[in-house]
């Protein structure tokens, strides 16, 4: 009503041209990630944004949506010398521990 005042009635706004201007702006908040969800109902329109995703499940208790990942022990040994390293791999060690600050670790490699 104010644009068609400023206008002396020249120009007139529709509800089907405020339509179709708002259409890019919610193809963007969809592409943005600004909006998650978008659903047109008998109620009308309702938008839900990322952030109220996110918060909205924050506040649900998480027992029933993750289970437990199973743990297999795995056997550990000091990293040493480069000619350490046959021997480890033949004895099936999965992992290495390393000391830091330790400068033991360099040696030399066998041909």
């Amino acid at each position: 009503m104010a644009l068609r005042t400023l206008s002396a009635g020249k120009i007139e706004v529709r509800l089907t041209d405020a339509a179709i201007a708002v259409i890019p702006m919610l193809i963007w908040l969809l592409a943005s990630g600004q909006v998650s969800k978008l659903v047109v109902g008998a109620e009308g329109i309702t938008l839900e944004t990322t952030r109220m995703a996110i918060l909205e499940a924050a506040d649900r208790p998480i027992e029933n949506q993750v289970a437990p990942l199973p743990v297999a022990p795995v056997e550990i040994a000091a990293k040493g010398s480069l000619g350490e390293i046959p021997a480890l791999v033949a004895r099936g060690i999965a992992a290495l521990e390393f000391q830091l600050g330790f400068g033991g670790y360099l040696g030399r490699r066998d041909p």
